[in-house]
């Protein structure tokens, strides 16, 4: 997904969370880590909820596509984005399910309310 609009280079986590579930219909966990004493910081960013995925955490997303603005001096610093994990598979289909009685095995769908 394309977000819109800029946030700072050193902004807070919870400040990451609310603008991709802002954006998104998506639900996001994110950890701020600060690596070195120049400022060099890394996102871990969890997708835990996707709309149309059963359970809700279920599904995999594009990698995020990120820009960064030239610095103070002008540079433009090299943004990486790495996929840790890929997401899983949602369920699908149906099962069928016999409790032995007299109309023997029933088709349940896995979306089945």
């Amino acid at each position: 997904d394309s977000l819109p609009s800029s946030l700072p280079w050193n902004v807070d986590s919870l400040s990451i969370k609310m603008h991709l579930e802002t954006i998104t219909d998506r639900f996001v966990d994110v950890e701020r880590t600060i690596l070195d004493k120049y400022g060099t910081i890394e996102w871990k960013i969890t997708f835990t909820g996707n709309p149309g995925q059963s359970p809700p955490g279920t599904g995999d997303v594009d990698p995020l596509v990120v820009t960064q603005l030239p610095d103070s001096s002008g540079r433009i610093n090299t943004v990486v984005v790495s996929e840790i994990q890929k997401g899983s598979t949602g369920l699908s289909g149906s099962f069928l399910v016999d409790f032995m009685g007299s109309s023997g095995k029933r088709e349940i769908f896995f979306n089945e309310p």
